[in-house]
Order: structure tokens, then sequence, then C-alpha cells
């Protein structure tokens, strides 16, 4: 037995996100389980519709079930695990983001710095021109 939110957070994410019964919902599982654990193993794994019906109304899952759905969200989704296990979670991402390619990050921020030069000798090309009114006036 866990927490006492963590089903319905998973069926948040499950109905809102994946947009899947929890028919089909079990079906994505079971794929996940085929291509990421050992082929001893899967037949422990697999879930079914009573087993996600369980967890969401009654947050029952072994420790091995539920580490397989917050992989499973976050490799497909990016959905944050501790969005899901956190009892207080206000305050964190449903998302957990991250850059692949480093390198696009320096070339953002290049660009950025690049922008902030342009425009700072737009704005001294600009306050030369109202100074310039100023004087003439």
């Amino acid at each position: 037995m866990f927490e006492d939110f963590l089903g319905e957070r998973i069926k948040i994410v499950r109905e809102d996100i994946y947009k899947l019964k929890q028919t089909a919902f079990c079906i994505a599982l079971n794929k996940y389980i085929d291509s990421n654990c050992e082929p001893n193993e899967r037949k422990k794994l697999y879930f079914n519709q009573a087993l996600i019906s369980l967890l969401e109304k009654k947050n029952q899952i072994s420790k091995s079930r539920l580490s397989i759905i917050l992989n499973f969200l976050y490799n497909t989704m990016s959905i944050n695990p501790a969005w899901i296990t956190i009892k207080n979670n206000q305050d964190i991402s449903l998302y957990l983001v991250y850059s692949t390619n480093n390198s696009s990050l320096f070339e953002k921020q290049k660009q950025l710095i690049e922008s902030g030069k342009n425009m700072n000798q737009a704005i001294a090309a600009l306050d030369m021109e109202i100074q310039n009114t100023i004087n003439k006036s």
C-alpha cells in the first residue's frame, strides 16, 4: 500500500495526458515491459485492467510495478516521477525536460547575447537621435 494520492495521480496522467482507458494503458505498459525488461521477468510484471483499477481505487501496487509505471511515464512522456510520488507537489513540474544537445544551448546563449548587443546599439542610436533633436530645438 502506498500513499493515498498515488493512484489518483496516475489516473490523471492516464486520462488527461495519455488519453487511454485502463485496458489500453495496460497494453502500452506491457509493450514497454517487453522492450525494457528481461524475458524471464516479464510475466511477473505484466499489467491487466484489474491491477490498474486496484492501483487507482485503493493505491495498491507492488514496488516493481510502480517502478515500471514511473519509468514508462518518464521515458514516454517525460512525466516527472516526483510529481506523482511526493505528497505536496504544487511546486513540482509535471514534466521533466532535459536538453539532449548542449551545443544548441550554447548556440541559443550566443544568439541571445548577440541580440542583446544589437538592442543596445539600436537604443544608443535612438538616444543619439533624441539628443540631436533636443539640441536642434
